[in-house]
Order: C-alpha cells, then structure tokens, then sequence
C-alpha cells in the first residue's frame, strides 16, 4: 500500500479539501490500490488492472463479487490548529459507510443523496491525522434490511438483476435497468472537505416564489448553524440590490428570513417556449458564500 498522502494547514486554513488520492482495500486488505476521490471503487480497481472493464462484452457478470464485499478507503493529512472546531462537510457518499478519524468513528452513513457535516473535533490531533472509510457491501446492506421487514418487498428481477436494491437510498440504476449493467457500485462522488467553524456556518438556504400583483415575491429563508450564541453580519444579494443582516445566533439552528420584490420579472421557459432566465442569489457570511440559481415561473394544469 502507498505511503502516507500529507496536507498541510501550518497557515491559518478554515477550509482542508481531502479529495484527490486514496489508498483503497478490501476489508481483508488485499487488492491494494490508489483511488482518486471523488471516484468508485469499480472504476479504481478497473484502472489498477485488478478487473477488466465491466461494460465490455460479459464482463459485468465477472465483476460481480466487488460488490459482494465490504471496502475501505483511506489518506493522511497533518493539522496543526486541533483545538479549534472543526467538522466533515462530504456529500454524495455511496451508500451504507462508516467515517472514522483517527480510528474514531464520527459518520455512520446510509444514504447517498444527503449532505453529512460530523464534528470531528474531538477526533482531531496536532500533527498527522487519518481519515478513514468502511464501505459495506450494498448487496449485503440491501438483504439485511430485506431480512428485517415485517414483510416481503419485492422487486423487479427484470430491471433489477441484483436483489434488493430498493432498500437503500441509493441510486437504483446501480441494480440494474434496462439500459445498465447492475454492479451496485460504492464511492464518493462529491466533495470531503474539513472545515473549522469560526462562528456559524450557512446550513441550508430554501426559497419560494409568490405572485404578487405587478412582479413576484421571493422569500429567502437561511439557516444558520453555531456552536454557542454569537453576532455575526450575513449579506443577501439578489437582483442588484445588496443588504447586510446583522443577526443574533444561538446555540444549534437559527432562521433568517427576508423578502425580496421583483417587478415584471423575465421568466424562466421550458425549451421551445421561451427563454430560461436565471436570478442568481447569494448569501454571505464573512468566511463562506453560497449561490442559488433562481428561475421564476408559474405552472398551470389546465
């Protein structure tokens, strides 16, 4: 197995991206290899030379014993600021997998169209840190949730050649469909950041349109997360206009809410129609931004 992968945060980072090389094994440690993340598991061992090309000819039905296995991924990084409050920001995590730094287990995951963000600083040293995952065999995980119904789920053998599939969140066309091969692939396919907390971060940012005579309102709602009670300046940007919100948060969640009027706005039209205008939103905080991408419409079954 390769040697140790660093990353270095001697400067004052708020933010560690841990995408790029992983070292990669099966539970039992053999089959070593480099994964590149964000990236699958198939396609690490296709690229190593472990297995052929499972959408060539037949090979789909030679691969299948990857999947019937459990899967670990792993990298090294150093840290040298451990006492402050950090956390994992990962999405797009495939599928029934365990997070560990530092041999301490800090996500337990089973759902691959979620966003996780697990404090790890508790987990955290000075110095080399490792981050770890155990990936367990979705055809395992689906059977053993199979096993715990009150009754039978079926599925469609047809569409689905591996089984039970559909008890997982979990991209069904990973089962099978008919127009894929069914390999139940695992892996992160979004991004692994580690993160300091200074104050709050934005937690989510939901919006909703309401026709008003003469233009529509957007109500923009952010949720901010902080660790304890804190004041902290968030900005709001839409269409030209740009406001400072200066906010009071608690411990855990809090929700800001403003309204924004738009007159006569450009709509946003399915192809053929119209044109596809977009709004962008933005909502800052002093050390992150996030973006939306907002179309106005009306939809009318008639």
């Amino acid at each position: 197995m390769q040697g140790p992968i660093m990353i270095s945060s001697s400067t004052p980072e708020t933010v560690i991206d841990l995408a790029g090389p992983w070292r990669l094994a099966s539970v039992e440690g053999d089959h070593a290899t480099e994964l590149s993340v964000p990236g699958d598991i198939h396609s690490a061992l296709k690229n190593a030379g472990i297995i052929p090309d499972p959408y060539h000819g037949a090979n789909e039905h030679a691969v299948q014993w990857v999947a019937e296995r459990d899967w670990i991924i792993e990298r090294t990084f150093i840290l040298d600021d451990a006492d402050a409050s950090w956390y994992l920001d990962i999405d797009y995590l495939d599928t029934v997998a365990i997070v560990f730094v530092n041999d301490v287990p800090v996500l337990s995951s089973d759902n691959c169209f979620r966003r996780y963000r697990p404090d790890v600083s508790r987990a955290l040293r000075p110095g080399e840190n490792t981050v770890r995952i155990h990936f367990h065999s979705n055809i395992a995980a689906g059977a053993e949730r199979q096993a715990r119904q009150p009754f039978y789920v079926p599925y469609h053998p047809g569409n689905s050649p591996i089984a039970n599939g559909n008890m997982l969140r979990k991209p069904q066309c990973h089962f099978g469909w008919d127009w894929n091969i069914a390999i139940a692939p695992f892996g992160l396919y979004g991004k692994i950041l580690l993160k300091r907390l200074d104050t709050a971060r934005v937690e989510h940012v939901v919006t909703s349109q309401h026709p008003v005579e003469g233009g529509v309102e957007l109500h923009v709602a952010v949720t901010l997360f902080a660790e304890g009670p804190a004041s902290l300046p968030l900005y709001l940007s839409f269409n030209n206009d740009r406001l400072r919100l200066d906010c009071g948060v608690g411990a855990g969640e809090t929700v800001v809410r403003h309204v924004f009027f738009v007159e006569n706005p450009a709509l946003w039209w399915p192809a053929g129609s119209g044109e596809q205008t977009l709004y962008t939103l933005t909502v800052e905080l002093p050390d992150e931004t996030v973006t939306r991408q907002i179309g106005f419409r009306t939809i009318e079954l008639l």
